[in-house]
């Protein structure tokens, strides 16, 4: 039988002892951070920090800084054995790469290349991919700011008069870029992320209008990297 899956809510400071408010046994939080995960015990796939098992690409660690998915790491440590029979797999937010890692270590879901493919897509390349798209089935418009970077945006579910807005760091992008060195904060207060892609759709998204948006990040880029 399946582990069970738990969607609690998000917030910006995940402790284990926060996540024992919700199970007394094993945990896997699956695709976000647990603080601090990165002091404990390095495994394929993630950390292991006392009883929680964090399967996550959002460490601040150079083995996570590089082009990987939650669903990547999963397919890793699914393959190992690493959870037992009475882990709980919890998850703060639906999208792509935290529905299929989640299932994969709850077992719902077989590893599967193609799996990791799509979070891929969904999460750092932007290509089309049907698994992506079936997970994130939001109506998406986007524009292109540059050949740099990558602007997507999607009404949210809750609200029609709010944009969520995506970005990630192109391929093409000048040597040592980041996103953080844009100082998003500036242009979107709820946006948030890592160093080549994030969004502001856990924060309750935006009201600029996407082009309005875009002229922003362009504007931005121009400052902080001269293109």
């Amino acid at each position: 039988m399946p582990n069970s899956i738990r969607t609690i809510a998000h917030r910006a400071d995940f402790t284990p002892d926060s996540l024992h408010e919700e199970h007394d046994g094993p945990i896997v939080a699956c695709d976000f951070y647990v603080v601090g995960a990165e002091s404990g015990n390095e495994v394929p796939g993630g950390y292991q920090i006392e009883t929680v098992l964090n399967v996550d690409h959002h460490a601040p660690t150079p083995r996570m800084t590089r082009c990987v998915s939650s669903t990547n790491l999963a397919d890793h440590v699914k393959a190992l054995g690493l959870t037992s029979r009475d882990s709980l797999v919890i998850v703060s937010h639906t999208d792509c790469d935290s529905v299929l890692s989640s299932c994969i270590m709850a077992g719902e879901l077989e590893p599967d290349a193609q799996f990791g493919e799509a979070a891929i897509a969904a999460d750092h390349s932007g290509e089309t991919n049907e698994i992506a798209d079936v997970c994130n089935h939001s109506t998406r418009c986007g524009t292109s700011t540059s050949p740099y970077e990558i602007f997507a945006s999607c009404w949210t579910a809750s609200d029609s008069t709010r944009w969520d807005a995506k970005m990630r760091l192109g391929q093409s992008a000048p040597a040592g870029a980041s996103l953080h060195s844009l100082r998003t904060e500036r242009l979107d207060s709820a946006f948030a992320g890592r160093w080549n892609t994030g969004s502001n759709a856990r924060n309750g998204g935006t009201t600029l209008h996407p082009e309005v948006y875009a002229s922003r990040v362009t504007d931005a880029m121009r400052e902080s990297w001269g293109v």
